[in-house]
């Protein structure tokens, strides 16, 4: 097995019903897997998403036919199909009979001697505020944002893979990646910045070879993308049919389509450094009965093998499973000393942020000029070399220090800074206090104040070069 244990938190981009707002999906995707591989220098041919290991077992996606009570949670019985005819006929004879409502099981699921159990998943949630750039605002997004001196907070939130966590695939035969063992990649949404660390390292399988014959289950563990006769992407049973009867080396005939759902997937052309058109295909969990011969407990079914699409699993039958005891329920809601180390650097962070959105969307900002409009007047303006020198100058600025304290003490004999007065140059401090939050005055700091003061001196100065090279046009 190769495991990838996450250094980081890890980002699988799923889009939820909120704009604002990205889930993560619940396993590492094989096609993330195949770049980074590929960063590495190393091809990945069949490759699969890898699923969560909790050290002994990975869990793969549930079968979408399983079933639980959906309020009784002291019926640890799974209901598939089958099942839920049976109380159907028991529900006409007896028309006095209640019978419970199901839910889906859901997630991600280990089965072993009759036996189901859930993988608990760790995810943290996580909030980001953005910040309007106001110097690049069309005049639309000027109007929307800013309106006698209102402003609107936007508010990002994610949820990622907690780090720490382990996910697995179980390798083919064929396939040998041991030079990548202690290798550390990156995977996931911004994978280039904080996020996204992943160790690999391998294990030895302690599952035993499994044959199936006769009638079993086949269930998607990844889409499955298949074309018909003549071409086109179609989920269908015609053309699951034909793409078992091309597996090598077995002997597969579809009976059934127990459950099935569908989704769109897409795939990204390096040559073109473009996405292709969408496709439809079968979902993950999506259930097929099938009789014939099976010498593993996987296949691969499709011609996207080489994207990670396509991937089955076999189960020999769903028959008198339990549902083991969710441990879970158990905890309670409190807030650990953990969590709130978490979550206090992320609430300063939004009030920070806050205070310098107020800034930069204020009238006071607007106004704000780093030269004395008589000045300009008579054509002392400042050179391109001139304000490409201040804006280093304000870089190195101590965010602990006033600036204009600091400027003064380093730069006043010098011959720049006479030369910079003489064209008018203005260092007022500008007014941070003024815009402070009356709920959270206590929170800001000098160092706060100061670092917010700095930005805005560098955004000024960076817009009297941007209207320089405008003139100069």
């Amino acid at each position: 097995m190769m495991i990838f244990t996450l250094l980081d938190d890890v980002i699988f981009t799923s889009l939820s019903g909120d704009e604002n707002t990205v889930d993560t999906k619940g396993y590492l995707s094989a096609s993330a897997i195949k770049g980074a591989f590929k960063k590495l220098g190393v091809e990945y041919k069949n490759p699969q998403n890898a699923y969560f290991y909790d050290g002994k077992n990975i869990f793969y996606p549930a079968p979408m036919n399983l079933k639980k009570n959906k309020y009784v949670q002291e019926d640890l019985k799974i209901y598939t199909e089958i099942d839920e005819e049976k109380e159907k006929e028991e529900l006409k004879k007896n028309k006095n009979l209640n019978i419970d409502k199901k839910s889906s099981i859901g997630g991600y699921i280990c089965i072993k001697n009759g036996v189901l159990s859930k993988a608990k998943i760790s995810t943290i949630n996580k909030t980001h505020v953005s910040l309007a750039d106001k110097e690049n605002m069309s005049l639309k997004e000027l109007e929307k944002y800013e309106s006698e001196g209102e402003y609107k907070n936007k508010i990002f939130s994610y949820t990622a893979l907690r780090k720490g966590q382990k996910f697995a695939i179980k390798l083919m035969y064929d396939e040998d990646f041991s030079k990548l063992d202690g290798k550390v990649l990156r995977l996931g949404k911004s994978a280039n910045s904080q996020y996204g660390r992943v160790k690999i390292s391998f294990e030895s399988s302690n599952d035993k070879e499994v044959n199936f014959n006769g009638e079993f289950y086949l269930v998607a563990i990844s889409p499955v993308l298949l074309r018909n006769e003549i071409g086109g992407f179609e989920p269908s049973f015609d053309a699951l049919k034909s793409a078992l009867k091309d597996i090598e080396e077995c002997d597969l005939e579809l009976k059934e389509i127990i459950i099935s759902r569908y989704e769109k997937a897409q795939f990204y052309n390096n040559s073109y450094k473009c996405k292709t058109p969408q496709v439809m295909g079968f979902s993950i969990g999506s259930v097929f009965k099938v009789s014939g011969k099976l010498n593993d407990e996987f296949c691969m079914v499709g011609v996207q093998q080489e994207f990670g699409f396509g991937r089955l699993k076999a189960y020999a039958s769903f028959n008198d499973l339990k549902l083991e005891k969710d441990q879970e329920t158990k905890q309670t809601n409190e807030i650990s000393s953990d969590e709130l180390k978490i979550i206090e650097p992320a609430l300063k962070n939004i009030l920070k942020q806050d205070l310098e959105q107020r800034v930069f969307l204020s009238n006071e900002y607007k106004n704000y000029v780093i030269q004395d409009e008589n000045y300009k007047k008579h054509g002392e303006i400042f050179s391109a070399s001139e304000l490409s020198r201040m804006q280093s100058i304000a870089s190195a600025f101590e965010t602990n220090k006033d600036f204009k304290t600091q400027f003064e003490d380093k730069y006043k004999d010098s011959a720049f800074y006479k030369k910079m007065q003489d064209k008018g140059l203005r260092l007022d401090k500008f007014d941070i206090a003024k815009h402070e939050n009356e709920k959270y005055k206590s929170f800001y700091t000098d160092d706060i104040k100061n670092e917010i003061a700095k930005k805005v001196l560098i955004s000024k100065i960076k817009y009297a070069r941007k209207m320089l090279k405008k003139d100069e046009k």
